[in-house]
């Protein structure tokens, strides 16, 4: 549950700071994980996840309450519930790479 609210709050920033275009937004998160920007490939993977995403949470709304209600701190209000689910899915995908896992 700790790794799920460290991404959502991921995701919190990725939304206020990252700009408004999915692609800004993939590469704001990326580096501030990385410390590196993504090449094409992982740029282009990466923006059709939050989209894919994006979709599937504006169509489930249940499954956006279910995944925003984990953990114990709060959620912002001021942002849009099924972007910030989608963006959290996105910090997961982050945090669970390889090379996130053996950064030195």
């Amino acid at each position: 549950m700790t790794f799920l609210e460290a991404a959502r709050h991921l995701a919190q920033r990725t939304i206020v700071e990252g700009g408004t275009m999915v692609g800004d937004r993939v590469r704001f998160g990326f580096f501030r994980v990385l410390s590196r920007n993504p090449d094409q490939q992982e740029a282009h993977t990466l923006i059709q996840s939050v989209k894919h995403s994006l979709e599937y949470y504006r169509s489930s709304p249940e499954k956006t309450a279910s995944l925003l209600k984990q953990g114990q701190s709060s959620v912002s209000q001021e942002l849009d519930p099924s972007e910030l689910a989608a963006y959290t899915v996105f910090a997961s995908i982050l945090f669970n790479l390889d090379e996130t896992l053996t950064r030195k």
